[in-house]
């Protein structure tokens, strides 16, 4: 779960051309709490964004380490 203020991290390793689909629910601890994601590629590129609900599917530009952010909105 992400606290409001709070940004939680994740990362996984894939190679260029590799597919990766990310999808999200909310389920607020706290009214008003809407999650936000975004997507960075091993270069700190920003690849993508979405709110909860949505989902994104990527095919990767580059090889390595990618990493995934959710926030509360108030915080993106």
């Amino acid at each position: 779960s992400v606290a409001v203020g709070e940004i939680d991290e994740w990362t996984f390793t894939a190679a260029a051309g590799d597919r990766v689909e990310l999808i999200t629910t909310n389920t607020p601890t706290q009214a008003g709490f809407n999650s936000y994601v975004e997507v960075f590629g091993p270069s700190g590129t920003r690849l993508t964004w979405f709110w909860h609900g949505h989902n994104a599917l990527l095919t990767l530009p580059e090889s390595g380490t990618f990493r995934v952010t959710v926030q509360d909105d108030d915080n993106a």
